[in-house]
């Protein structure tokens, strides 16, 4: 336990990376026999991005969440102009000025450490990477404009499938998958890395503004992938696969899945849990995954736990919004993993309206610091820690969101006027400070509102 106040920032970091293994996926059983595992990040607890996600990548008729998270996005977008670059590779599926390639394999293939593919507005068969960046020179594949996706690549019927390679950036493809129960095997996933082990696994790769949608058994599975970065990602309505089990938006497998950050993301209206993680030790390596941040994301509507951890330890969580899963918000356990959860910082999130408790631990090692948390009308709203003592101040539990919450129904998860979590929480506690920021970057007062969000 720190003995000073320590701002979340200046938390440790080691960005490592895993390789894809195999690894089981959760039981459906419900929350106490699911198996996933997660891993740590960086601990950048004040900085968020500006500007919100586009409102038009939205499935017709389901209310937009008021909480959905900036996009990530860097500077002006690429034109033709930037296909001279020497390191640049353009793909388009029309003719003219950028069509270097006419398919995105094609750049693939050809790219080396320090290229970047760009390519631009259409629709396109998937593709398969095979060939490592460096963390100084990345190999980066990026979308320029509504850049669709309809197929597998060769190889696999991953639609995108990193296959042991490590400093690659994918960044702002819509996958839209069918919406059909697919096989028990991560090769049928919308997206997956994978082909590493726990000794040797992949690093510092980046997802970043993607959609993926109507994939089974997940949409998106990672396999030893240290240092994974997702970030501005909106991972929705994947299905179950043919056994009836899964249909997680997210999968991160196996040890040495280690320092994941997963920051301003939306994980929503999955069959399963929007996000399951396994420590897995039948696979190698100590078992369990460490390291993991989870800042500013939305886990809603999921038809499971909101994130399923088997033999997940040292995790920061802050600023996120966990609403109406199906099961719990957070679930630590161990069972196929070689330990259970420990050392969780779970600071300034909203809890509401899940079908149970939104904090379950078993097989529990301690260690855990909770404050500024906001639980509204969830059943069984408390925190359910019972074989350890966890550290808690200014958690505040209202049963009713009403009068609380702006607008529950519609996913307006804001604090209301006069709500009783204006200027309920603490400044710090048990040597962490409240973040500086809330979850759309406003900042927060000296004397901070419990929950996600600064009134």
């Amino acid at each position: 336990m720190q003995t000073s106040s320590m701002p979340l920032w200046a938390l440790s970091v080691i960005l490592s990376c895993a390789a894809c293994g195999s690894g089981s996926g959760p039981s459906d059983a419900g929350a106490d026999s699911s198996t996933a595992s997660a891993d740590s990040g960086a601990r950048d607890a004040g900085r968020r991005d500006a500007g919100r996600r586009d409102a038009g990548r939205r499935d017709a008729g389901r209310p937009r969440t008021d909480a959905g998270p900036p996009r990530t996005d860097a500077g002006p977008p690429p034109t033709a102009a930037d296909c001279a670059g020497a390191e640049v590779l353009c793909v388009d599926d029309t003719a003219g000025p950028t069509q270097e390639y006419a398919t995105i394999q094609e750049a693939v293939d050809v790219a080396t450490a320090g290229d970047t593919v760009l390519v631009f507005e259409g629709r396109y068969v998937g593709f398969r990477v095979a060939t490592s960046g460096t963390a100084e020179a990345r190999i980066t594949i990026r979308a320029v404009g509504t850049v669709v996706l309809t197929g597998p690549t060769s190889g696999s019927d991953n639609v995108v499938r990193i296959q042991n390679a490590s400093y690659v950036t994918v960044d702002g493809f819509r996958i839209a998958g069918a919406g059909t129960a697919r096989p028990y095997d991560y090769d049928f996933a919308g997206m997956a890395a994978r082909g590493a082990n726990p000794g040797s696994p992949m690093r510092g790769l980046v997802v970043r503004n993607m959609e993926i949608s109507g994939s089974s058994p997940a949409g998106f599975y990672c396999s030893e992938c240290a240092g994974l970065r997702l970030e501005g990602n909106f991972i929705h309505d994947n299905v179950r696969e043919t056994e009836g089990g899964n249909g997680m938006g997210v999968y991160l497998s196996n040890a040495a899945t280690d320092n994941v950050v997963v920051r301003n993301n939306r994980f929503e209206d999955n069959a399963g849990p929007g996000i399951h993680m396994n420590g897995d030790s039948s696979i190698g390596g100590d078992g369990v995954q460490t390291g993991d941040l989870f800042e500013g994301n939305t886990f809603i509507g999921n038809g499971q736990n909101g994130l399923n951890m088997d033999g997940v330890q040292d995790v920061v969580f802050i600023n996120n919004v966990f609403a109406d899963n199906a099961r719990h918000a957070i679930r630590g356990f161990q069972i196929d993993a070689a330990a259970g959860p420990s050392g969780y910082t779970i600071i300034n999130n909203t809890f509401a309206l899940n079908a149970d408790t939104p904090v379950k631990f078993t097989a529990d090692g301690g260690g855990h610091v909770l404050f500024n948390n906001l639980l509204v009308a969830n059943s069984g709203n408390d925190f359910d820690i019972a074989e350890s003592t966890p550290m808690l101040s200014a958690n505040l539990m209202e049963s009713s969101a009403s009068g609380v919450l702006m607008n529950a129904a519609t996913r307006n998860y804001r604090l209301a006027a006069g709500s009783s979590a204006i200027n309920a929480g603490v400044a710090s506690f048990g040597g962490y400070d409240a973040p500086s920021v809330d979850f759309a970057g406003a900042p927060r007062d000296a004397t901070p509102d419990v929950g996600a969000f600064e009134n």
